[in-house]
């Protein structure tokens, strides 16, 4: 399931003051920079008119990937601006070659997201096109296993942010956009037998969210702007103290989906309590307690590829973005589970699976990749299913890496997958081993 171009900043021209004594040279010198400065303004104006798209402002026949945007611009770029990947914050892919995504743009002393765009490739992310502009205060995912894009097609699907709260849908690639009527903060969407899923957050008391406790898991037809159906996901954790707070004080997060089968997470980041799973093989409808592998009551990270197949990464936090992790499979819907990998500074290690911290994790569709994406900037992966782990690289060692990568969640197709980089950029593989960032942005 399911944030291009470089962001360096513009240097103005410097004013250069040229002081000569001789009165006699003043009349050569205004001459002379009158011939100057009409150069400057014609060289500017010629600039300008490729930059917002191409001679006489007229589309060019074959488009190369654009580096004028990466000055920064705070300026709107029109419908088929060609772009980089270092913009891209959150990534749809339909085969290894097409997808969607929304690329954000900020502003040039990055203090605020001026403009963000729904942008498509056709080159497995290389360059992408602008398609629309997202509507005023929508411009990021949130960072957790699934980001705030669902498509079905690459003109006709949702996007959503919970900060500010927008939940929108298109019907003509980013073009124009209409509201979803869906109560709550959405807080993700992913699509699932045809259908687009969403979970929100409704408060009693709106100064506690998002994180107020109330989680609704939303139905939507294709092309509808209200649900068919919503539930509420049930809590099995104390209620809050909080005032006018009648929740659990930390909301479900559903971590893995497939078909009609999920799972959930409800964590009160307590030794008491710990995280609590909750599982549904009818699409929320039920749902039942489910055995948490995860030592000491730790929150798994998830991925299913079949109704009864996951995996889940346990990752616990030991300092200096080192982890003890484990990794975790079940065949049976989590009647029962496998460890298959572990790492550990003080204790038994299994597979090579390392011990820095795990911000994102990812598995192919036919279980046979399996990604792991660290602090800070790691990059791992195995190609048995997570019995055996190599180390892929950091910055440095990552073709086309600037920094130390970080990303929020993976998608694939087949052995081609992506990883979307914190603040704009793109890492990709096209074997399931090798990865190269295609696009990263200059996000200080």
């Amino acid at each position: 399931m399911t944030l291009l171009f470089e962001k360096s900043k513009q240097i103005p021209p410097e004013e250069t003051t040229v002081l000569i004594p001789e009165a006699r040279l003043r009349k050569r010198r205004r001459r002379l920079r009158i011939g100057v400065i009409v150069i400057m303004v014609g060289a500017i104006v010629l600039l300008a008119s490729i930059y917002v798209g191409g001679l006489g402002n007229r589309p060019l026949t074959h488009p190369s990937a654009s580096t004028a945007s990466s000055n920064g611009s705070v300026a709107v770029l029109p419908v088929g601006t060609i772009i980089n990947a270092s913009s891209v914050v959150a990534i749809q892919m339909f085969s290894p070659t097409r997808g969607v995504a929304i690329s954000t743009f900020w502003s040039r002393s990055y203090q605020k997201i001026e403009h963000s765009y729904l942008t498509m490739t056709n080159n497995g992310g290389i360059s992408w096109r602008v398609e629309g502009m997202l509507p005023t205060g929508t411009s990021s995912p949130n960072f957790s296993w699934n980001p705030l894009l669902a498509f079905f097609t690459p003109r006709m699907g949702y996007i959503a942010t919970s900060s500010p709260r927008s939940f929108r849908f298109t019907s003509n690639g980013g073009r124009t956009w209409s509201n979803v009527a869906v109560p709550g903060i959405p807080t993700a969407l992913w699509i699932s037998s045809g259908q687009l899923l969403a979970t929100s957050e409704r408060c009693s008391n709106m100064s506690g969210a998002p994180n107020c406790g109330a989680t609704f898991l939303n139905v939507v037809r294709p092309g509808s702007l209200t649900a068919s159906r919503d539930s509420r996901i049930p809590s099995v954790l104390p209620k809050s103290n909080s005032l006018g707070t009648t929740s659990s004080a930390y909301p479900a997060t559903v971590i893995a989906w497939h078909q009609s089968t999920g799972v959930m997470v409800e964590n009160h980041l307590s030794s008491l309590h710990g995280a609590h799973l909750l599982a549904t093989a009818n699409s929320g409808v039920t749902w039942h307690p489910l055995i948490n592998p995860c030592p000491q009551g730790g929150q798994p990270l998830g991925q299913a590829i079949s109704d009864s197949d996951w995996y889940f990464m346990c990752s616990a936090g030991v300092g200096m973005n080192k982890a003890t992790n484990w990794l975790y499979r079940t065949d049976n819907a989590g009647h029962t589970w496998t460890l298959l990998a572990q790492g550990s500074l003080f204790g038994h290690n299994i597979g090579n699976i390392g011990v820095m911290s795990v911000s994102s994790f990812g598995v192919s569709k036919d279980g046979r990749y399996v990604w792991i994406n660290g602090g800070p900037g790691f990059l791992e992966y195995s190609a048995d299913g997570g019995r055996h782990w190599r180390f892929v690289g950091q910055h440095g060692l990552i073709p086309g890496a600037k920094t130390n990568i970080l990303g929020p969640y993976f998608t694939s197709v087949g052995q081609d997958a992506w990883m979307p980089i914190l603040f704009g950029g793109l890492a990709r593989t096209t074997n399931g081993a090798s990865w190269k960032v295609v696009g990263e942005s200059s996000f200080p």
